[in-house]
């Protein structure tokens, strides 16, 4: 994905969670970083329960069933999924905080999944001092994804869609 594209996505990912309510009242950059670190935690069980995405069971299913049915028994609460909702939410934060996204000085890699996932969640704790984090976040899972085919420019595209559908914060409080 392109600095431009992530850009226009962080506009989107914000205005999708203006729409759905979860800027009703203002989060607090705690809350905030907490909600991104979930989507960490979720990855991680996601992996551990050995949930995975089947894309072309997905685009099977899409030929007989409604995109949100399909997307909810194929795809919701895979490790790829919640891949992409770290990004969204990165992406949200960055819309909301009106910041551009711009390439990290130095790619950071991972040996193995636990070191990304680790790794992730460590930058996500120092947004709270250094919001230049965010970029290496992205970026990090961006080429983690690369390196490991996962698709995550769809991904988050297939995310966002199905997010549009979904009632109001999700259902939830916050």
């Amino acid at each position: 994905m392109t600095i431009e594209q992530l850009n226009e996505l962080s506009k989107k990912a914000h205005e999708t969670a203006v729409e759905q309510g979860f800027y009703d009242v203002l989060p607090t950059t705690e809350q905030s970083i907490l909600l991104i670190l979930s989507e960490c935690s979720e990855a991680l069980e996601a992996d551990r329960k050995g949930r995975y995405v089947n894309i072309e069971l997905f685009s099977r299913h899409l030929k007989t069933i409604s995109f949100k049915d399909s997307f909810e028994h194929d795809i919701k609460d895979t490790f790829e999924d919640e891949l992409a909702d770290i990004c969204i939410r990165l992406l949200d934060y960055v819309g909301f905080k009106g910041y551009e996204i711009r390439k990290p000085k130095t790619p950071i890699c991972f040996r193995n999944k636990f070191s990304f996932l680790f790794g992730v969640s460590e930058i996500i704790i120092n947004i709270m001092h250094d919001a230049t984090n965010l970029h290496g976040a992205l970026y990090s899972i961006i080429d983690y994804c690369m390196n490991n085919n996962i698709n995550i420019a769809k991904h988050i595209e297939l995310k966002m869609k199905y997010n549009k559908l979904r009632e109001y914060k999700n259902g939830k409080a916050y």
